[in-house]
This record gives C-alpha cells, sequence and structure tokens, in this order.
C-alpha cells in the first residue's frame, strides 16, 4: 500500500474544545451523533420513549440489522415511519442509509415509529421530512432508530456491522441540515466551476497517489476522481431545475427527495460538460480556468460555511462516506455529489493562498475522507495503515472517547480481512478508555512491529494537557481524543521515516501488568539545557518567538545547515525527509531575510554555502517550521548537541534511543520507573549513527531495559 503522508497544520479559528456548543443546524458538538456512545453517558444521548421496550423486538440472528420504511406524505405532516428486520445473509432489500448529525439531545421532536410516539433530535426529524417521498415509501437505516440504543450488547454489536451497512446500501444520503442562510446554492456553484476546474487537470495526471499527503499532492498538481469520472463534469440540483444532473433526470422540489435510480453511481455516470446552474430561466455556464477564483469572502463565503458544517467533524462519518457506492450531500433544497465536494476540496487545498482563508478543520477533514472514498472505488481498493488513520482523523468529534477506535473498524485496514469478519480491534464498549487505548497501542506495535504510536504521544492544542482528561492513560499510549497542535516527528514509508534505530529491530518484553511497557534501547545523553517554549500562534508571531533560539546557536557554535533542519524536524514542507540541504538552508535563508533585517547577519554566515544559485521560497520554510515547532522546544543535551522535542520536556531528562524507534525519544526517570516525555529530532542520530557507535563498541552508549509507565 502506498503512504498517505500526514498533512500540514493550518492555524484554526478554533480548537474542537473551543467551538460553540450549538452549531447553525442544531447540532451538539458535544453530543455529536455516537451509535455507540458509553452507558455514563446514557442520560445525554437520545432516548426513545418506549417505556414497555416493545419498540424493539430482539434481533433473530447475529447477521440482523433493522431497516427504516419511512412513510409518505407532505413535508410538513408528522413522520410516520415503521421498523423492518432483514439479514445479511438474505437477499437484503434495496436501502439507503442515512450520514448526519444527530444534533442537541436537548432538542427533540416526536414522530410515529411502530405505532408510538418516539422523541428524535429536531436535526433527524428535518432530515425525515427532506427525505420523504410524496407518494411512496421509502427504505433507509438510521443508527438512532434502527439501533437499540438502550441495549448495550446489541450496540456493540451492531457497530461490527456498520461498514456492511454502509457499503451495501444503494445509495448514502448526507443531510447536512437546514439551509437557513441560503447559501447552498451559490456553495455548491462555486464547488462545480472547482471540481470542473480540477477534472480537466486530472486527464494529464492519471496516475494519483491518494496515500500522498495534500501537499506532495500539490507538487504534481493531482486532483482526480474516482471511478471513471475525470473525464466527466459536475452539477447540483436544488429546487430549482438542473441540466446533467449525476443522479438522473428529476426534478427537485422542497417536498420531494433525491430519488432518482439509486443504484445509478453518481461518480461513474456524470451528465453535462459543463455544470449548468439553471435560475429564472438563465443558464449561467461556470469558469473554466485553471485555478480557483481568487480570495473574496462574498464568493468563498457559502464554500467555507458548507466545509464548516459540523458534519465534516464528526468521526463516524469517514467510514459512512468512504465505503459508500455513492453518497449524495443534501443542504436544505440543494444537492450535490458528494465526489465533487472531495474534488473542489483537493483543488482548494493545493491553492496555499486561498487554502490559509479557510482555517478550518472540515477542509482537510474533507480532503481526508475524499481520499479513502477515492481508495475504495479503484479496481484493487486500498488496504490502510491503522495507525495512519488515527491519525488523520484526530481532530474528529466523539461523545464516546472509545469511538475515536472503534469508528474506524469497518474501514478496510492492513492486517485485517473485513469479508471473512475479521477486523483490526473488536468494539468492546465492557472495556473502559484507558483499556480500550492499552489495546490499541499494544496490538499497533504487535502488527506493525515498530515504535511510531510512541511518536503520537502529543500536547493538545493549547500546549497545556493537564487541561485534557487523561483517562489515566500511561505516558507511552497516546490519547485519541487530543486535537494535535503540532505535526509529530513520524512517517508510514521511507520517505518520510527517520531512521534512528537503524536495523535494530523492535524488542518489547512481556510482562503481567498491561500498563507498563518493557522496550530495550540505548541510553544515549541528558538534557542540559531547554529554550522557550515555541507556543501556538500566528506566522506573524514567529521571529519573536525565534529569537532566543538564534541567539543560542551562536552561543553553542553549531553550524546553520543543522539549525535549519533541527527547526522543521528534518522535514520539508510536504512532509518529506530533506534530501537537499542547501535548497532548505536557501529557504531559511530568504526565511530570515523577510521576516526581520536585523538577521542579515545570519545570513551573512549562510554564505559560506553557495546559496546565490539557489532562490530560497521564504514562505514554505515558514509553514514548515509552524508545523514543527508549534509546542515544542529547542535543547541542549550535555554532549552539545542541538534538539527539538515537545514543550513538556526540562533539564535533566534522558535522551535515548528505542529499538524499533523512528526518533529519539525524551524520558524522565521517576521512581525507578520511566514516563515517556515524546519523541524528539537530534540531527547527528536520526540515520542510526548511535546505534552504529554502539554496535562498534562505545562505551559511553549504555543498552537497557526502559520500564515505561
Amino acid at each position: 500500500m502506498r503512504d498517505m503522508n500526514l498533512p500540514v497544520r493550518i492555524p484554526l479559528e478554533t480548537t474542537p474544545n473551543e467551538m460553540s456548543e450549538v452549531n447553525e443546524d442544531g447540532s451538539d458538538l458535544l453530543n455529536n451523533r455516537s451509535c455507540a456512545d458509553s452507558a455514563n453517558n446514557a442520560t445525554s444521548q437520545l432516548q426513545l420513549s418506549a417505556p414497555d421496550g416493545n419498540l424493539y423486538q430482539p434481533l433473530p440472528t447475529g447477521e440482523s440489522i433493522r431497516l427504516l420504511r419511512l412513510q409518505p406524505g407532505p413535508r410538513d405532516e408528522p413522520i410516520s415511519c415503521s421498523l423492518q428486520p432483514a439479514n445479511f445473509n438474505d437477499n437484503l432489500p434495496a436501502y439507503e442509509a442515512l450520514s448526519y448529525v444527530w444534533g442537541s439531545s436537548s432538542d427533540t421532536r416526536p414522530i410515529i415509529c411502530n405505532g408510538r410516539e418516539i422523541a428524535v433530535t429536531r436535526n433527524l426529524r428535518n432530515a425525515l421530512q427532506r427525505l420523504r417521498r410524496r407518494d411512496s415509501t421509502r427504505l433507509i437505516w438510521v443508527d438512532a432508530i434502527c439501533i437499540n440504543q438502550r441495549n448495550d450488547e446489541e450496540r456493540g454489536h451492531q457497530v461490527r456491522h456498520m461498514g456492511s451497512i454502509y457499503q451495501r446500501a444503494t445509495r448514502v444520503l448526507i443531510w447536512l441540515g437546514k439551509d437557513e442562510s441560503e447559501e447552498a446554492e451559490q456553495a455548491f456553484l462555486l464547488v462545480c466551476s472547482i471540481a470542473n476546474r480540477a477534472n480537466d487537470d486530472s486527464e494529464d495526471n492519471s496516475e494519483d497517489d491518494l496515500n500522498e499527503a495534500p501537499d506532495e499532492r500539490s507538487k504534481r498538481n493531482p486532483t482526480t476522481n474516482s471511478g471513471n469520472s475525470s473525464t466527466t463534469k459536475s452539477d447540483f440540483r436544488s429546487n430549482k431545475k438542473f441540466e446533467g444532473s449525476p443522479q438522473g433526470d428529476l426534478e427537485i422540489n422542497p417536498a420531494a427527495s433525491p430519488e432518482g435510480n439509486a443504484d445509478n453511481n453518481p461518480v461513474e455516470n456524470s451528465g453535462k460538460d459543463i455544470a449548468i446552474f439553471i435560475k429564472d430561466g438563465i443558464k449561467e455556464p461556470r469558469s473554466n480556468s485553471d485555478e480557483p477564483p481568487p480570495w473574496d469572502p462574498s464568493l468563498w463565503g457559502p464554500v467555507k460555511s458548507l466545509l464548516d458544517k459540523s458534519w465534516f467533524t464528526r468521526m463516524w462519518v469517514v467510514q459512512e462516506v468512504t465505503l459508500a457506492k455513492s453518497a449524495t450531500v443534501i443542504w436544505g433544497d440543494a444537492e450535490i455529489d458528494w465526489n465533487w465536494i472531495g474534488t473542489a476540496s483537493r483543488k482548494i487545498w493545493d491553492n496555499f493562498r486561498i487554502r490559509s482563508q479557510f482555517r478550518i478543520r472540515g477542509l482537510e477533514n474533507a480532503c481526508f475522507m475524499h481520499s479513502l472514498f477515492q481508495g475504495q472505488h479503484k479496481a484493487e481498493p486500498e488496504f490502510y495503515n491503522f495507525l495512519m488513520l488515527l491519525y488523520w482523523s484526530q481532530n474528529l468529534e466523539v461523545s464516546d472517547a472509545r469511538d475515536k477506535v472503534f469508528a474506524l473498524v469497518g474501514i478496510p485496514a492492513q492486517n485485517s480481512a473485513l469479508e471473512n469478519g475479521s477486523i483490526f480491534v473488536e468494539p468492546d464498549y465492557t472495556l473502559n478508555v484507558r483499556d480500550v487505548y492499552i489495546r490499541l497501542a499494544r496490538k499497533i506495535m504487535e502488527q506493525d512491529k515498530i515504535l511510531s504510536i510512541l511518536a503520537c504521544v502529543m500536547p493538545g492544542g493549547s500546549c497545556c494537557p493537564e487541561s485534557v482528561q487523561d483517562f489515566g492513560l500511561p505516558s507511552w499510549v497516546p490519547n485519541w481524543t487530543v486535537y494535535w497542535a503540532t505535526v509529530p516527528i513520524m512517517g508510514f514509508h521511507n520517505s518520510t521515516k527517520h531512521t534512528a534505530s537503524g536495523p535494530v529491530r523492535l524488542e518489547i518484553i512481556e510482562n503481567d501488568d498491561p500498563k507498563v511497557l518493557l522496550a530495550k534501547g540505548l541510553e544515549l545523553d541528558l538534557v542540559s539545557q531547554v529554550l522557550p517554549v515555541l507556543e501556538d500562534g500566528d506566522y506573524g508571531s514567529v521571529p519573536e518567538r525565534m529569537r532566543l533560539c538564534i541567539d543560542a546557536y551562536f552561543n553553542h557554535g553549531s553550524s546553520l545547515q543543522q539549525l535549519s533542519k533541527t527547526f522543521t524536524a528534518g522535514y520539508t514542507v510536504s512532509h518529506i525527509l530533506i534530501e537537499d540541504d542547501i535548497s532548505h538552508l536557501a529557504d531559511f535563508a530568504a526565511f530570515l531575510r523577510r521576516v526581520d533585517p536585523a538577521w542579515a547577519y545570519v545570513v551573512d554566515n549562510i554564505s559560506e554555502f553557495d546559496l546565490f544559485n539557489h532562490e530560497g521560497d521564504a514562505e514554505h520554510y515558514q509553514v514548515a517550521l509552524y508545523n514543527y515547532c508549534t509546542c515544542r522546544r529547542l535543547f541542549f543535551t550535555s554532549h552539545g548537541k542541538l534538539g527539538l522535542g515537545l514543550a513538556a520536556m526540562a533539564e535533566g531528562d534522558t535522551i535515548c534511543i528505542l529499538f524499533g524507534g523512528q526518533t529519539p525519544f525524551a524520558l524522565r526517570h521517576e521512581n525507578n520507573r520511566y514516563i515517556l516525555i515524546g519523541a524528539c529530532y537530534i540531527a547527528d542520530i536520526m540515520k542510526g549513527e548511535a546505534i552504529t557507535e554502539w554496535q562498534s563498541g562505545s562505551t559511553t552508549i549504555v543498552e537497557k531495559v526502559f520500564e515505561l509507565w
């Protein structure tokens, strides 16, 4: 499998913990829909008013699910529906699956199900009203109703089937909520325009690596569609009539639903050569220029509102859209093929200046989901490294911390065989969060045979881990509920992996305490000085944060080439290991010249290298600097080595190499054990130099077993 690199970080207007409690579509981000929330949170979840328990009959077999039959009627009439069992091993009836945000559990509306009045969230009621047909029933899978949310055993069992449920649906319907600000049509128009341009570009870029980071992809300008859509054009529909509808020739009105032929894959069967929006009888063909239009809030505002919808922050939607045969996004009375939103998001991401204006998680998440969606629509679907999936989804929201793991088990992963019922991690809701995360960490180490997961022990967005619930986790187990403020020093293929432990393989020693990790490695050095934390902030504040670091460099006599690499942890802006040292140094010099003319003396010292024939890119260096320095600090060791580590590092910490690790690690000795502080970068030992020295008989490097807790 080809690797999906780690993305750059764009400063966000809000972090997950800072976002408003209730969104415009009525969704409560702290109670986003999770089909298997913990029993402890049961009182905050959707409550179905079935006091005698007769709404749900036990499912007859382990392969059974329930489907919702939505009765026809005008949009404003009360919703009436019924539940019917179905079995994966029998001939499943054709059904669609709903992907949506549950919404606030305190804001409910009544509907009739199996002849009983039950309460559902307002957002779900609105979705059912929008999807209800006038004259015929509609068969839909809706998790909040089709799963007995009060039965813990059933919830856990149904989570195991979630991937199959969405994969076998004829179509996934993505409900974003009502279009109260009337932005959907303008947003979808621009999305179509951008997607059409991307389709034009993709004709010359048919070989698309979906496992690359967006910034690596931008080097080759690849923005392709899945299936056969690279030569088709995008369109969307609303209560107005649109030509070239990807769902078939059908007029949609406020009381109707996105019907058409559910088996018609919009990814493979698009319409006109140019997306045409028909409004007031006037056809408006979209532009076909090479790049998205310049940033203009009045033009881009609706697209930003689209990608800022809370659906794009939900963890569960990743597998829902990834596994879909086809997917339609519905926002109010307008709808569009999901593929066009994904394609447009890629194009936006590839344009740095437009991307930097968004500063919202939804853009990055849309790119991630689109890459997975495309990977599953290849002739040979992709299988993903589970740790990579965890990384890419780390800023998505759940209301049950265990779902940061369980919401991914339906996506095809390496070392799993979904078609045979084998998944990477069994969703067991009888375990607490700590035990789920510990079991996951050990499973990943066992499967990958390396210690990349230790590099995922990261600080939160404010660099204050004490503000985050730790669930009693050992120091070596990542907290997957933390929104990382910085990019981890790790990678998934040779062009992104440091090799500090050289060829020495991972060696974990068995012990009776699952909270303790016994790992072999080498004790190298001690931290003698730490510099101020480079806190989270805008690019413009970088010079002030760097000044002490530059001065310390002169005091210790480190080379400028080493300093330029240390600030970016040995990576380029695209999270690729630096291969051209001189070009990277030229970028550093250009950056210093631009941000502070007073640093001319630093640039003059670089003149010992032949930089005159290398025009540096200050912006590239600045972004790389932000990616790797945020919530980190420079440090020096007792042997005079310069390094970059996490903000929690302190004088006296031990620098070691753990066998099977990509990087050195900082540990803190406490009570005859060690606490993992985090991965770090030291330029002199990132390619196995310390291992070579140890194997040559060095007496200053000590092999030992580190007991981490």
